[in-house]
């Protein structure tokens, strides 16, 4: 088996989101988990730009460390939420620099942070 199919493999098999942008912040991969986690199928990102995808994500947190990991090729990570009319979610993010851009692993962590919210209301 070749290295490119066997890392396909492994990233479709991950239960993490896991995307790659390119310098020009277009989606170059979108995996299976990624399109679970989302509703959104890799034939609608692949090729587009991430804030093109994720308008609200442009003025955020997260468009910010998108930008820095690009520009000066520091690893970055985030707790965040993301609200569109499509989704509202909260998700841990790492985005890794990379040659050719960003790579970006996330989980959704939702249930967490609801979980956290109600523990913290109760202490109150």
């Amino acid at each position: 088996m070749e290295t490119s199919e066997e890392l396909k493999q492994i990233l479709e098999s991950i239960t993490g989101g896991f995307f790659a942008l390119d310098r020009l912040f277009r989606f170059t991969y979108w995996n299976k988990a990624a399109e679970e986690g989302t509703g959104l199928l890799r034939e609608e990102v692949l090729g587009k730009n991430v804030f093109e995808v994720f308008p609200n994500a442009k003025g955020a947190d997260i468009g910010e460390k998108y930008r820095i990991a690009m520009e000066t090729s520091t690893f970055q990570s985030i707790e965040t939420s993301y609200k569109d009319d499509r989704f509202e979610a909260w998700y841990d993010i790492r985005i890794y620099p990379t040659e050719s851009g960003i790579s970006v692993f996330f989980q959704d962590i939702t249930e967490q942070k609801r979980q956290q919210r109600q523990k913290e209301m109760l202490l109150e």
